[in-house]
């Protein structure tokens, strides 16, 4: 998943026990504890009980990054600022392993390189080269290791460049996922602790651009099905995370959730104009990010909804993830 829990000493209990949601929402931003050698740092994960968050760290520059990782609020370097180069991190899962990768940047052509990273090292994951398909980036880990992502296949120069969702399984074996008839690209954006990977798969036209999107769910025992929307001719919805069988995105600009048990549709939000289910937690609670126009542009805003209970507005910002307490965090740009 795109959120992940502590270490092996909570483990067992954090797993068999959802623990119970306090009655306040807690919203914080990131204190600026960082590293000497960070300059800047965006975070792009956390794991489900907020103590591991998995961050991109920038240097003196925006080209040269790497990627860092709070523990406890305590800032440790998992892959040291490299200079001339663009490094991203992308999740961390329950036992603290992050995936992440590299490309070149400028003057520098660095191989691009995905990798599962841990305290001890990294590990580069393999390309599906039998299936052509390369540049497989991990989006996603689940508590087992598993690692969802989406690579591009090689074409050979013909057409546009065409998305492919992968899977890593805990040894690092990938294999592509297939992609539903009448669509010709495939991405994923999530992976549940069973397997099941979910993401949207697009039909593009000959101008390269979608002429179609819809969501997706991968189950873990093989196959596809397409998740239903308003609009599946020229529709644009996507999954964007799934935790114990619920996923969130949204159908066409409409936040919405689906139960996977029988693929059932909620509308979240229908009230809003532009509005997108981002997270959700072991307790079934969802973050919802809204966009509206403003003077002098778009503001988004993050809202918190639980089942029974009428939303609850988080911040002005866009977040970065829930944890299985309720608490969102609001992402944190910029120097300290």
């Amino acid at each position: 998943m795109r959120r992940s829990f502590a270490g092996l000493a909570v483990l067992t209990l954090a797993l068999a026990v959802t623990p119970a949601l306090p009655t306040q929402l807690a919203a914080a931003d990131e204190p600026c504890q960082k590293l000497p050698s960070w300059h800047s740092f965006d975070i792009e994960g956390i794991d489900p009980s907020g103590r591991f968050k998995v961050v991109t760290t920038r240097g003196d520059g925006m080209a040269t990054t790497g990627i860092g990782i709070f523990r406890n609020g305590v800032a440790a370097d998992l892959v040291p600022i490299t200079r001339a180069s663009y490094t991203e991190a992308n999740d961390v899962n329950v036992r603290g392993v992050a995936v992440g990768s590299v490309s070149g940047s400028g003057s520098n052509p660095i191989p691009f390189a995905a990798w599962r990273i841990t305290s001890a090292g990294k590990t580069v994951l393999p390309e599906a080269e039998s299936s052509r398909v390369f540049g497989s980036k991990p989006v996603a880990i689940n508590a087992a290791g598993e690692i969802a992502g989406t690579g591009n296949l090689d074409t050979h120069g013909e057409g546009h460049i065409t998305k492919r969702a992968v899977l890593w399984s805990p040894d690092n074996v990938i294999r592509v996922l297939p992609v539903p008839a009448g669509f010709t690209d495939a991405t994923a954006t999530d992976i549940d602790d069973d397997g099941t990977v979910v993401g949207y798969a697009t039909d593009v036209d000959a101008n390269s651009m979608p002429a179609n999107q819809q969501p997706v769910v991968w189950p873990a025992d093989g196959g596809y099905r397409i998740l239903p929307t308003s609009n599946t001719v020229d529709g644009y919805s996507t999954v964007e995370a799934v935790r114990n069988g619920i996923a969130v995105g949204a159908d066409n600009e409409q936040a919405v959730s689906w139960r996977l048990d029988g693929d059932t549709k909620t509308i979240l939000d229908p009230t809003a104009s532009w509005s997108l289910a981002r997270f959700v937690n072991a307790g079934g609670d969802i973050l919802v990010e809204r966009t509206a126009g403003a003077d002098g542009g778009w503001v988004s805003t993050s809202d918190l909804i639980r089942r029974g209970q009428p939303a609850q507005h988080v911040g002005d910002r866009i977040s970065y993830g829930l944890d299985d307490f309720g608490r969102a965090y609001v992402r944190y740009v910029g120097s300290c």
